[in-house]
Parts: C-alpha cells; sequence; structure tokens
C-alpha cells in the first residue's frame, strides 16, 4: 500500500468526523435562535408560530441527528487511531442535541376545535319559532 493511499484512509474519517462535530453543535445553536425568533415577544404581542420556522425546526432537528451520526461514524471508522473520549463526546453532543430539540420545540399549536352550532333554529318553549308550532 502506498503512502499516499495509507494517508487518504487517514484522512478520510477525521474529515467526516470534523464535518459531523461542527453539524451537530451548529444545529444546536440554530434551534436557539429558531425558537428565540419565534417565541421572543415584547410589549404583550402574541407568540405566531410560522410554518417557516416550523420547517426551519424540522431541518435543524435533522441536520444536528445528521452530523451526530456523521461524527460517530468518523470516530468509529478511526478505530484504533481514536481515543475513547471522542466516542463519549459525540454522545454528550447528541444528548445535548435531544435535549435542545425538546426545549427548543417548535410546532404550530392546533386549537380546540370550534363547536358544532346547534341544527335548525334554536326554538324555546311557547316562543312560536319552532318548526311545526
Amino acid at each position: 500500500m502506498s503512502t499516499q493511499a495509507t494517508t487518504r484512509t487517514r484522512v478520510a474519517p477525521i474529515l467526516l468526523e470534523v464535518a459531523g462535530a461542527l453539524v451537530a453543535p451548529g444545529a444546536i445553536v440554530f434551534l436557539f435562535f429558531n425558537w428565540l425568533d419565534v417565541y421572543l415577544v415584547f410589549f404583550g404581542e402574541t407568540a405566531v408560530v410560522t410554518p417557516e420556522a416550523v420547517r426551519s425546526y424540522q431541518v435543524a432537528v435533522g441536520a444536528g441527528i445528521l452530523g451526530t451520526v456523521l461524527a460517530l461514524a468518523g470516530s468509529t471508522w478511526r478505530g484504533r487511531g481514536a481515543p475513547r473520549r471522542t466516542v463519549w463526546w459525540h454522545g454528550l453532543v447528541a444528548l445535548v442535541g435531544l435535549a435542545a430539540a425538546v426545549v427548543f420545540h417548535v410546532g404550530v399549536d392546533t386549537p380546540d376545535p370550534a363547536p358544532e352550532p346547534p341544527p335548525g333554529p334554536v326554538c324555546y318553549s311557547g316562543s312560536n319559532d319552532c318548526p311545526g308550532g
């Protein structure tokens, strides 16, 4: 095996791990700012959850999961060359990402459905408003 091929096989898992290690914390920070964008209001305004904010939340959670998987895969791929603490570190980032996804959740609040109107006119006893008498 040539020296260039050996170097390439050592660099690829490191690049994969570094890419994942940058994406996962970046997604956590993005979740925080997305949550602030929706829920930080002043002077009695009400928070408005837009579909764009929900989509941004979903994309950030997906990016966090992907980044964690990439970092763990790169660390595992490095094998004996990777210290065990890197796997623990990526696991800790995964737990913080899970907590951030729960704490900074942005979702559409579905209002309670309105009660159904009564069928036909409202009839009161003795009021000649009822059909049929």
